[in-house]
């Protein structure tokens, strides 16, 4: 026989507070049922079309409110508490909220914030290779990839070989320059705006401490990642 190509998918499910209408699941009151129907087609020698359903039952159980409650006080006093003491969560928490600052006061230049510092790097220092840049960005090179290629596509930087073949500089062009003047006004804007909130001298504290802990010592990327 060959298999036909169409095959139907039923689901039924009941509440756990409901009897189940399906025979033999009567003995199971206080389960979840769900009975998944599915049908195959598959073609005689004769020509005719046969039809035949395989019933499968599963069967979950199901915790009353005060028993889930109990399992997850449970959990929450076998798992550690690392509230205020995750160096990592910590400044992920600081960068996600500064990030979404900062992309929301770029967007009417059509900038996200990372776009803006691979800009800025090119403007001041290009061009550059793309391990430089991924360097200087403290960035690996898949993100920085990921990063540069809508702005490849609008024409704000552009791809040079060098006599390396294996090495291609990332370069500035005269629309990514006008660009970045267009967004600088407004990243001035949002930066003076968390100065004034957060105070200068903190601020500025702030920025040397994160330098900082590029130097701790860690190695996260890989020498492939970073290589020119």
């Amino acid at each position: 026989m060959k298999r036909g190509a169409t095959r139907a998918r039923r689901v039924l499910s009941t509440s756990p507070n409901r009897s189940p209408s399906r025979r033999g699941a009567h003995h199971l009151p206080d389960i979840y049922i769900t009975l998944i129907s599915t049908y195959y087609g598959e073609s005689g020698s004769d020509g005719k079309h046969r039809v035949f359903r395989m019933p499968l039952l599963h069967a979950v159980p199901a915790l009353t409110s005060h028993e889930n409650e109990r399992e997850m006080a449970s959990t929450k006093a076998r798992v550690e508490n690392i509230d205020g003491t995750c160096t990592c969560l910590a400044a992920r928490q600081a960068a996600r909220y500064l990030t979404a600052a900062y992309d929301q006061a770029l967007r009417p230049a059509n900038l996200r914030s990372t776009q803006f510092s691979i800009l800025y790097r090119l403007a001041r220092n290009g061009p550059l290779t793309i391990g430089d840049l991924a360097e200087s960005m403290a960035m690996d090179r898949t993100t920085l990839s990921a990063n540069l290629k809508p702005l490849d596509r609008d024409g704000l930087l552009d791809m040079m070989p060098t006599a390396d073949r294996r090495v291609r500089k990332v370069i500035i062009t005269n629309v990514g320059l006008s660009r970045y003047r267009m967004a600088f006004p407004l990243w001035q804007a949002v930066q003076q705006e968390f100065e004034d909130g957060f105070g200068q001298k903190r601020a500025e504290a702030l920025r040397n401490s994160l330098r900082s802990v590029l130097q701790s010592g860690f190695s996260p990327w890989s020498e492939g990642e970073t290589a020119p």
